[in-house]
């Protein structure tokens, strides 16, 4: 019954991803393998060693989660400015980052998203913040996919 009470808060809106999949893991931990269990902790938690998603060829992270943009430099003051690295040359990367992460950047005003790559932050920016800019639009993809992935698994 809990699970049919989540579904429904879920597909009403009533409740955010990221606490649905709180509770999901609790009620499901029984139920289900490790490798859904595994995708749930992930979507909460973020996913770990992202940058096997540029270095290597082969990776087994989720390709919902893959954005077109341009990787940008936020300096200290708050300003961003272009990225002079090899990965700034892609197209495409990996929001690697927690679920509740992209929720909120979902609430800000505007079509143009930034989301912090944590895991460039230490090799390429000298202390300031790395972000990716992508549209709002793969964003709500993004978690649309979650949510009917999340609905899909409380069937």
């Amino acid at each position: 019954m809990a699970l049919e009470k989540l579904r429904q808060d879920i597909e009403q809106n009533k409740i955010s991803l990221s606490d649905a999949i709180v509770k999901a893991l609790s009620e499901l931990k029984e139920k289900e393998n490790d490798k859904t269990m595994a995708w749930l902790a992930n979507e909460l938690q973020g996913y770990s060693n992202p940058l096997n998603f540029y270095y290597q060829p082969k990776h087994d992270f989720p390709e919902y989660r893959v954005v077109n943009g341009f990787l940008k430099l936020m300096t200290k003051e708050g300003t961003l400015v272009n990225l002079e690295h090899s990965l700034a040359n892609r197209s495409d990367y990996f929001l690697s980052v927690p679920i509740s992460w992209l929720e909120e950047a979902a609430t800000l005003p505007g079509e143009t998203r930034f989301t912090e790559m944590p895991e460039f932050s230490h090799d390429i920016s000298s202390g300031q913040g790395v972000v990716v800019q992508y549209s709002g639009s793969q964003l709500q993809t993004v978690l649309q996919e979650v949510k009917n992935r999340l609905l899909a698994l409380l069937k």
